[in-house]
């Protein structure tokens, strides 16, 4: 037929090299964020007075908001690959630009 398209529509079947993946992914990230958490604990035991007199100039409110905003986008970005899951695009799209607008609304200071 001219002018048709046809798609072959292969099956996931490395489901070992996946969970390898992701694992090796979850390690990485690990890593790099405990070697985060132990140079910032490192840094405010070190620096325990100059922490303090830094933490007067956080905004509390700011931080809360942004939280939220952050929290919601996470849930959301969850939802939308649920949706997919179950075939839903509608839904999907829906949720993807509910993350997109909260994303677009985190406050920079």
């Amino acid at each position: 037929m001219i002018g048709t398209t046809e798609f072959a529509v292969e099956k996931h079947s490395d489901y070992t090299g996946a969970k390898i993946g992701m694992w090796l992914f979850l390690f990485t990230e690990l890593l790099l964020f405990g070697g985060m958490f132990v140079l910032y604990s490192v840094y405010r035991y070190k620096y325990a007075h100059d922490f303090h007199i830094a933490a007067y100039e956080l905004n509390q409110i700011l931080g809360a908001i942004n939280t939220i905003i952050l929290l919601t986008s996470s849930l959301t970005m969850a939802l939308s690959i649920a949706a997919l899951q179950r075939a839903n695009r509608k839904l999907s799209n829906t949720f993807l630009i509910i993350t997109n607008r909260t994303g677009c609304a985190f406050f920079d200071q």
